[in-house]
């Protein structure tokens, strides 16, 4: 019988709304993989210090010193993965997956562009009419463009590399 490595994970935002059902997703996955879990938030007393494995006060992820913080108690941990539950650690870290991989460290996020188109509700709303007022079926997002997906043949997409300076 193979037993499978225990995998280390930080899940950031212990004191996030949605702490209590990750946890125990992860704890009870159809895979029965094993994890040992490390809750870090910027306050003391919050939900997933009590339902971890360990738990850290950290920076807010504003702070000068958040990544630092956050790259050092990983290495420290052994951790093999970061899981950002909080939209300001998910921008933040997603500008830096490189810095953690470069220690062996993976961030379950998106790319910081596409998130920010996600939580753009200007560009979201432009993508959603443009979708219902054109037939098109489905959305698929790669590599930073749009992709628009029309009766299954035709394909049209948007370059969405440049958040910051799209003219909507």
């Amino acid at each position: 019988m193979n037993k499978k490595k225990v995998i280390r994970i930080i899940i950031t935002g212990g004191g996030a709304p949605g702490i209590a059902g990750t946890l125990f997703s992860l704890r009870n996955n159809p895979d029965n993989q094993c994890f040992f879990i490390i809750c870090t938030d910027i306050f003391n007393n919050v939900t997933g210090k009590y339902l971890c494995d360990a738990f850290y006060q950290i920076p807010h992820p504003e702070d000068k010193n958040y990544l630092q913080c956050l790259l050092t108690l990983a290495k420290k941990e052994k951790v093999d993965v970061i899981l950002p539950q909080t939209t300001k650690e998910t921008n933040i870290l997603s500008k830096h997956i490189e810095d953690f991989q470069k220690n062996g460290i993976q961030i379950t996020t998106s790319l910081y562009s596409s998130i920010q188109i996600a939580n753009d509700k200007k560009i979201s709303r432009v993508i959603v009419s443009d979708v219902n007022g054109n037939g098109i079926n489905e959305i698929i997002v790669k590599a930073n463009k749009i992709f628009f997906l029309e009766m299954a043949t035709d394909e049209t997409y948007f370059d969405f590399s440049d958040v910051e300076n799209l003219n909507i």
